[in-house]
């Protein structure tokens, strides 16, 4: 069985080293939490935390464009705290700047080894981009994708926010 989305939330701030906000409604037990991190420097140092206790990881080394200075960080909650519940994620960077965090809850995944067996990134501005080929390692599988489109100073999220 594939995943199957519950809901999304976005937190931003700006010249800081630290976001914090809540899911619009209390997360699943035993659900699968996804969070990236976009700050506008490269030179960073990701973490990610949150007020159920959950074990949070770094799926992958940070994204980063050296041209115009920002990075990206992909983080997951294997396994949400069994009762799930409110949930508060708070993301910290090494470096201040403009931060945004994207997080996602889906349910479905194995409950056992790592639900991500494929990550993979890349930056653009001004036009199309893309990333791949990519090749997961199962017959039923859900890719989770996170695009930008950053203009200038702007950043906007498929949802237009």
């Amino acid at each position: 069985m594939g995943l199957t989305y519950i809901q999304a939330a976005t937190i931003a701030g700006s010249s800081t080293t630290s976001i914090s906000g809540a899911y619009g409604s209390p997360t699943t037990s035993q659900s699968w939490l996804v969070a990236f991190v976009w700050v506008n420097t490269q030179s960073t140092i990701f973490a990610i935390t949150d007020t159920l206790g959950n074990t949070w990881t770094q799926v992958c080394s940070n994204i980063v464009d050296t041209t115009n200075h920002t990075a990206i960080g992909i983080f997951q909650c294997k396994i949400n705290k069994v009762g799930g519940g409110a949930n508060t994620i708070t993301a910290t960077s090494t470096a201040s700047g403009y931060m945004r965090t994207e997080m996602a809850e889906y349910t479905g995944q194995i409950l056992s080894g790592d639900p991500v067996d494929v990550s993979a990134g890349n930056f653009w501005y001004y036009t199309n981009g893309s990333i791949g080929p990519i090749t997961g390692g199962f017959s039923d599988e859900t890719l989770v994708t996170l695009s930008y489109l950053q203009t200038g100073s702007d950043v906007t999220s498929p949802d237009g926010t």
